[in-house]
């Protein structure tokens, strides 16, 4: 008898937790349709330390947030994602340096993209929609 309860109990917790991960997953983005906004970005000098970008919808405009880089890749690229709204059409960003407080930044301006995939490369202003070639 205390083995069939048993059994009961995990085959519950086991559906419970298929359900979850099933609930979790319908609310992510499918290929194909309204999905993260991916920024690459690369310093030749490879120090990442203290670098993070901000980033907020620029069309419709709302409020930003900061976004930390992950590892580099093997071409020396680290990368953020950032899930937005479905209507958001352009972004405005600021690679920079000392997270809030804001020591410095990567170029002086704001920059926009209306892609979901971006490249930056340190110290030049352009937003490739390609990866460039480094190093």
């Amino acid at each position: 008898m205390k083995t069939n309860i048993s059994r009961i109990v995990l085959v519950s917790l086991m559906a419970l937790l298929c359900a979850l991960a099933m609930a979790s997953c319908a609310s992510l983005p499918e290929d194909g349709e309204d999905g993260p906004w991916i920024i690459h970005y690369f310093r030749p000098d490879g120090n990442y330390s203290g670098w993070d970008l901000w980033l907020w919808p620029a069309q419709p405009n709302d409020n930003g947030a900061g976004y930390t880089f992950g590892e580099p890749d093997a071409d020396g690229f680290v990368t953020t994602t950032a899930y937005l709204p479905e209507d958001v059409i352009e972004i405005g960003f600021i690679v920079r340096e000392g997270g809030d407080s804001w020591t410095s930044k990567d170029i002086a301006d704001d920059r926009f993209a209306g892609v979901k995939e971006i490249w930056l490369i340190s110290g030049d202003p352009a937003v490739h929609e390609e990866k460039p070639p480094v190093r």
